[in-house]
């Protein structure tokens, strides 16, 4: 019979799947990577979830702080929801159990530290030192729009723009950054001067 199996997770968790005896399938696999959303496009898909959910309300703002926390990026976003949902059950007192801006950011931290220790963390652990440097000094030189300017970033290495462009290549080959305009990037993943 024609079946089909679709499967969602990290991209790092296949490569670990794919070695267990009798999981040689997942070689073979199609990978479909999926990027970040829009903040409305974020906030639409909360909305869309929790109002199938109707033991929730959700109140005062909180769509919005979710969409802009999670940043779009999906398993973030999954962890802002499960944590929101899960500490709002703590209330249920047979009407809707309220989720309200101050619950959202009561278990920001919460979520963080799970993509911190689940993406951030094995992603950026395994990158080389120049990569990693790289990285960081987009940190320090990110503007107030998020974007990175990559002659500042050359600059704050000490370097020449010419002698770092393999790193900033690397990077977006990487998925990590993507170029924003001429001579600038800005990150995929959400929260990674948190990392740094």
């Amino acid at each position: 019979l024609p079946v089909m199996l679709a499967l969602a997770g990290l991209p790092g968790s296949k490569e670990k799947v794919a070695s267990y005896p009798g999981c040689t399938f997942m070689q073979r696999a199609f990978d479909m990577k999926i990027g970040c959303m829009q903040v409305d496009e974020t906030i639409e898909a909360f909305e869309s979830v929790f109002r199938r959910m109707p033991q929730y309300r959700v109140v005062d703002g909180a769509l919005w702080e979710m969409g802009l926390y999670s940043q779009g990026y999906p398993y973030l976003m999954q962890l802002i929801g499960y944590y929101a949902a899960e500490r709002a059950s703590g209330r249920l007192t047979g009407a809707p159990a309220e989720i309200d801006i101050d619950l959202v950011r009561s278990i920001e931290p919460i979520a963080l530290e799970a993509y911190r220790e689940n993406v951030l963390s094995p992603i950026l652990s395994s990158l080389s030192v120049s990569l990693s440097d790289y990285l960081r000094a987009m940190c320090e030189v990110e503007d107030d729009d998020v974007r990175v300017c990559s002659g500042k970033v050359a600059q704050q290495l000490g370097k020449k723009q010419t002698q770092v462009s393999s790193y900033r290549q690397r990077l977006i080959d990487r998925r990590l950054i993507e170029p924003d305009g001429q001579g600038y990037a800005r990150f995929l993943l959400p929260h990674i001067r948190d990392y740094y």
